[in-house]
C-alpha cells in the first residue's frame, strides 16, 4: 500500500541454506508498527511516546481449533518512564506492568526495544526469556550489551519498587553514586530518608 518497511530476517534459524524471512517493520511518530510474516495487517509493536500514567493495549492474535484468528486485547500501565546513560548515549526507558501490580512486565528501550527480545515487547525479564538479547549493534558497533540491559532493567525495577524517581530537569538520569546528607555514599535498596543524587535531593518512602 505504497508503505516504506524494513525487512528482518533471522539467520539463526535457516530454512534450505537460506535466512528465514520473520517481519516486516517500520518507524514513524516514535512508534515501531510490524507486519509478521504470515501476517496481512499491521500490528502496534512499540509506542515510545507514552509517559508515566497512560495505558497500552496489546493486541495478540491467537488460531482458534476451527483455524480462525481470535484477536485478545491487553491493558498495561505505564509506571515508570527514564531516561538512562549507557556508553555516553541516552536512552528513553518505559517501564510497564498489568493494572492494579507493581511487579515489572518489561522495559522498552527506545531505539533498541526489549531486552528480553525485541519484537516481543512483553516478555518478562524475571522468567528468563528463552530469547533474551545478547547485544545491540548498529553499522558493527556495539550499543549495549546483556550486562547493560540487566542494569537497565534492575535500576528501573528498583524505581517502580521504591518510588524513587529523578527530579525532571534538563539534565537526564545516570547510573551514579548516591549519598546520605552526611555525604556518605549509601548502598541500594535505599531506607526511608532523603538522599543526593546526580547534584538534586530525593525523597525514598
Amino acid at each position: 500500500n505504497n508503505v516504506g518497511y524494513k525487512k528482518m530476517y533471522s539467520f539463526n534459524f535457516r530454512k534450505n541454506g537460506k535466512d528465514v524471512y520473520v517481519m516486516a517493520l517500520r518507524e514513524a511518530d516514535n512508534k515501531v508498527y510490524k507486519v509478521a510474516s504470515m501476517d496481512t495487517e499491521e500490528a502496534l509493536l512499540y509506542d515510545f511516546s507514552l509517559n508515566a500514567g497512560d495505558k497500552w493495549l496489546d493486541k495478540r492474535i491467537v488460531k482458534m481449533e476451527s483455524g480462525d484468528d481470535e484477536y485478545i486485547y491487553d491493558t498495561y500501565n505505564v509506571v515508570v518512564v527514564d531516561t538512562i546513560i549507557v556508553r555516553n548515549k541516552s536512552y528513553r526507558c518505559i517501564c510497564l506492568c498489568t493494572p492494579g501490580s507493581t511487579s515489572t512486565i518489561c522495559v522498552w528501550i527506545e531505539g533498541i526495544g526489549c531486552s528480553s527480545w525485541p519484537i516481543s515487547p512483553l516478555a518478562s525479564f524475571w522468567l528468563g526469556p528463552s530469547m533474551p538479547l545478547d547485544s545491540c549493534c548498529l553499522n558493527g558497533t556495539e550499543l549495549i550489551d546483556q550486562n547493560d540491559f540487566k542494569q537497565i532493567q534492575n535500576k528501573m525495577h528498583h524505581i517502580v519498587w521504591t518510588g524513587v524517581h529523578k527530579i525532571k530537569g534538563s539534565e537526564p538520569s545516570k547510573f551514579i553514586h548516591t549519598y546520605d546528607l552526611q555525604g556518605r555514599e549509601t548502598k541500594e535498596p535505599l531506607k526511608a530518608g532523603i538522599y543526593l543524587r546526580d547534584g538534586k535531593k530525593i525523597y525514598v518512602k
